[in-house]
Order: C-alpha cells, then structure tokens, then sequence
C-alpha cells in the first residue's frame, strides 16, 4: 500500500521555493514591458527603459539565470482552435492506490491543461481544454474514469472568461520597489 509520504514527496518535488532576488527600478519595467509582449526586441527595450541594448542584454540574462524570468511564451485562442470548452475537474484519489503513478497517467492525456495538487477537500484540480460535450464525455468515460487510482470526479463548466490579461502582468503594475 503507497504511503501518504509518496504523495507528499511529489508536493515538496514541486515547489519552486527561492530566497528573494533583488532587482531595481529598471529590471521592473523590463519585466513589465515583457509581461505585456515577451516578443520585443532588446533594441525595442533599451529605448523604452532608457538603457543601452547591451545592459538590458545583461539584466535579462541575470533575470533569467537567479530565476525571476522562468519562460516566455504565446497567447493561443484555443476557441479558434476548435477547443471552446474549458473544464475544470476536482478528482479525488483513491486510497490504497499508487498516487504519483495516478497524476502521471492524467498528466498524460492531450487535452490536460493544468493540474493543481490541492490543500482542502479537493486534492487534486485538473483543467482541460476540450472541444465540446461530447468531447468531455469521452475524457470522462474512456479515459478519466479508465483510471484506477480515481475514486471520485466532479466537473465544472467554465462559461465566459471575465479576465483575460496575463496576472503577471497585472501583479507586476501593483509592485513597488518602495
């Protein structure tokens, strides 16, 4: 029988914990402009920063190696893609099952979107992006419940997206230096 440990070993594997990096006013608003568009040129952020393009070349490389910048990425409009249908799905594991070996077979169906390892009732919220209910029908039955470390699901249908601004950039307007 797994032990309780095995799953709390997979929570502290997925912590991200650092000691608090300095940065000033001007890796501030590098870090805005690239929460904004992390496509713009470093010539495009001298200019904006009122740095030479080889300082702000250093600042992002230093951002990136102390881990402040982890990644950069694109907005996709999955609607466009045919993947409308945003779900959200608490799943309870089963007791006497392998747990980690559970998360790794729902971290291995297409469609997950994030997976979220929970303190409360719920330990476990999965999202996946889907193309309709029909759609949410077939990750339910032949591939969810397929499962056997699954011993309950509860879906949520998302209906309207009401914020759609990237948080890092929101959090990032709010952050003072002072």
């Amino acid at each position: 029988m797994p032990k309780r440990q095995d799953f709390a070993s997979l929570v502290g594997a997925t912590q991200h914990s650092r000691a608090g990096v300095e940065i000033d006013q001007f890796d501030l608003v590098i870090l805005r402009l690239l929460a904004e568009d992390a496509r713009r040129s470093q010539r495009s952020l001298a200019r904006e920063v009122g740095l030479s393009p080889s300082s702000i070349s250093e600042r992002i490389a230093r951002l990136e190696s102390t881990g402040v910048i982890t990644s950069y990425s694109v907005g996709i409009d999955w609607g466009v893609l045919g993947y409308s249908t945003l779900v959200h799905a608490q799943i309870e594991l089963a007791t006497g099952q392998d747990r980690v070996q559970t998360l790794e077979e729902i971290k291995e169906i297409p469609e997950l979107d994030e997976l979220w390892i929970m303190a409360g009732r719920v330990e476990v919220v999965a999202r996946f992006r889907l193309q309709s209910n029909m759609h949410l029908r077939e990750l339910l039955t032949q591939r969810l419940w397929a499962i056997s470390g699954i011993a309950k699901i509860e879906t949520s249908l998302a209906l309207a997206q009401l914020v759609d601004e990237p948080l890092t950039s929101r959090q990032l307007r709010g952050y003072n230096l002072d």
